[in-house]
Parts: C-alpha cells; sequence; structure tokens
C-alpha cells in the first residue's frame, strides 16, 4: 500500500516537471521569436 503512493507520488512529480518543463519551453520559444523592445 505504501509503496503504491510512493509511486503515485512520483507518478504526479515527473508529470507535474514535465508540465513545468513544457511550460518553459514554450514561454523561451516565445521569447526567442519575439523582439525585444
Amino acid at each position: 500500500m505504501n509503496q503504491h503512493v510512493k509511486a503515485e507520488g512520483i507518478r504526479s512529480q515527473t508529470f507535474r516537471c514535465h508540465l513545468l518543463l513544457k511550460f518553459i519551453g514554450r514561454f523561451n520559444i516565445t521569447l526567442h521569436t519575439k523582439p525585444i523592445d
């Protein structure tokens, strides 16, 4: 039971990290394509 909960937590953590990386990547793309005034 404990191991299952641990695995779920790790999975949700990796998912959150994945979303964050995706978000940062998109943000970086907009930064690079947009000319800074």
